[in-house]
């Protein structure tokens, strides 16, 4: 039993990872940049269209959360178990999701006040306005949905549904109820935030679907299915077929990364994979501090005018994040532990 659950848990922390590094690499879309402009058309299209299938990950990553929230509580879901749970998550994600908009609010400050960057609303004309900065720690107005650690949406989003887990329950552990909820999102133009994602996750674990399991020939079946409906993601059709085929691409892509992800957890461990695991977290928060001045410049290093130069500075960008991002960890866990522990959540 010891053996399942070390197997299970080594898939999921590949999976986390594989996800985190889609999310980094999303970020490394040249177009966020406005060094930019005029840039091979070719190069700018394909990273596009890379990055809007990525955009799946924090999709994933609910489906995962759902998960791994209700796993253990398909029999009962009482008060006790409610504030338990939430009792976890606040070490692990609220304590985290405070410490690095404080982070950010402190570098939107010195940036807009002495590099003349933007003050996106909160900063003008050398005054802050610290209304709208405490604002920001829930959303920037200006910036919206975005709050200032903008990479962390997903994780304020995360924060409310676990605060609706009791309604979530209820919904999940029904499967005619979890139908019903599916074909509501499909049918309407409601704007869920997510929610139908974790509601998915939920549903795997109080329904008894468990995990996907998951050989290499059904992984590049999967693989293929994500590919083919991704393109057609952004084809003109009704709202409707649009969120039956999103879902359709969700499921199909999460389905083909699970393989993956049980194919690697299934060899014997390296140590570069360890250390990406244990500072994916890390990674994740901390590259949405400089990603957008990493993809300027190098853009401005390499050039826009060809196809070769847009792509190696889309690469060297996501080298760049996750290799910094990975060295700063190294250095504050060895100098300054307890930090750490705070910035990751005790991961």
């Amino acid at each position: 039993m010891k053996k399942r659950i070390s197997e299970k848990s080594e898939f999921i922390s590949v999976m986390k990872l594989f996800l985190l590094l889609g999310v980094v690499l999303s970020h490394c879309n040249p177009g966020s940049s406005p060094a930019s402009q005029g840039a091979d058309s070719t190069a700018m299209a394909i990273t596009e269209y890379i990055t809007r299938m990525l955009n799946t990950c924090p999709s994933c990553f609910f489906i995962i959360s759902g998960y791994l929230f209700f796993r253990n509580t398909t029999d009962r879901f009482n008060a006790q178990i409610y504030g338990d749970k939430l009792r976890r998550r606040a070490r692990t994600l609220l304590v985290p999701y405070l410490a690095w908009n404080t982070i950010c609010a402190a570098l939107l400050i010195v940036k807009a006040l002495y590099l003349g960057f933007p003050g996106i609303g909160i900063v003008t004309d050398g005054n802050v306005d610290w209304l709208k900065l405490l604002e920001g720690f829930w959303m920037v107005e200006s910036n919206k949905p975005y709050p200032l650690a903008f990479a962390f949406w997903f994780i304020r989003n995360l924060m409310v549904f676990m605060l609706l887990s009791p309604a979530v329950w209820l919904i999940a552990r029904n499967r005619w109820l979890s139908c019903t909820f599916f074909i509501v999102y499909i049918i309407t133009d409601l704007n869920f935030h997510g929610l139908q994602w974790f509601v998915l996750g939920s549903t795997l674990a109080l329904c008894g679907f468990g995990l996907p399991q998951a050989d290499s020939r059904r992984g590049i079946l999967f693989a293929a299915a994500a590919l083919l409906s991704a393109c057609f993601l952004n084809s003109p059709m009704p709202e409707s077929a649009a969120r039956l085929l999103l879902l359709a691409f969700t499921v199909s892509f999460w389905l083909a990364l699970s393989a993956l992800a049980r194919a690697i957890a299934a060899q014997p461990s390296r140590k570069i994979l360890k250390l990406l695991i244990q500072a994916s977290f890390f990674i994740y928060a901390f590259h949405q501090c400089f990603c957008t001045l990493t993809v300027t410049a190098w853009l401005r290093a390499f050039g826009t005018h060809t196809f070769t130069e847009v792509i190696a500075a889309y690469l060297m960008s996501f080298v760049a994040l996750t290799g910094i991002s990975t060295a700063v960890y190294l250095l504050i866990k060895r100098t300054l532990p307890a930090m750490t522990g705070m910035l990751t959540g005790g991961r």
